[in-house]
């Protein structure tokens, strides 16, 4: 079943994930096959965090479709990615690069883009829907796409990035014809 994605200004897009203790609970298992479903099922979407979606209590859960990634990561034959607890471990090569939200979109749907900094490289820890500890490095695209569901797991939008004079233009394209 496919999940409505909240649009800012929704205050439920400042939740956090709450830590998934359990992850052959039938209610979680149930969320990672919603979540799927809407990532494949939304137009031009890489990824969602649980609390993008109209969950009552979203947990720490991240999907991303791996079609929209580098072939190197996870050959397991899958197109979606799961990723449960999610933590970003180090950091480093900031750069500048445009960046997209599915919560964050103009009157026709259409993700606004702006310039986000942050970390090419990037070191991660959580777990697979199988309960398998994961530890690996990501770079470019992917760790972009990473560092942006994990803030969402935190509340952080990409409009927080944003100085107050581009935060004033992002939010007049967002409730233009609203």
């Amino acid at each position: 079943m496919s999940i409505k994605i909240l649009q800012y200004p929704d205050k439920r897009l400042r939740r956090r994930g709450y830590y998934v203790g359990n992850i052959k609970a039938t209610k979680i298992q149930k969320c990672i096959s919603n979540m799927t479903e809407t990532l494949l099922n939304a137009k031009n979407c890489l990824a969602l965090a649980a609390t993008q979606l109209d969950i009552e209590s979203p947990p720490s859960i991240v999907v991303f479709n791996k079609n929209n990634f580098d072939s190197t990561f996870h050959k397991d034959g899958n197109a979606i990615f799961c990723l449960i607890n999610p933590e970003i471990i180090s950091k480093k090569n900031y750069i500048d690069a445009e960046e997209g939200c599915m919560s964050i979109s103009d009157y026709n749907q259409n993700p606004i883009y702006m310039n986000i900094k942050r970390a090419d490289k990037i070191k991660v820890k959580g777990i697979d829907t199988a309960g398998n500890i994961l530890n690996f490095s990501a770079e470019g695209y992917f760790a972009r796409c990473i560092q942006h569901e994990c803030d969402h797991l935190n509340g952080v939008l990409i409009i927080d990035y944003l100085d107050n004079s581009f935060n004033n233009i992002v939010k007049n394209k967002i409730f233009q014809k609203r």
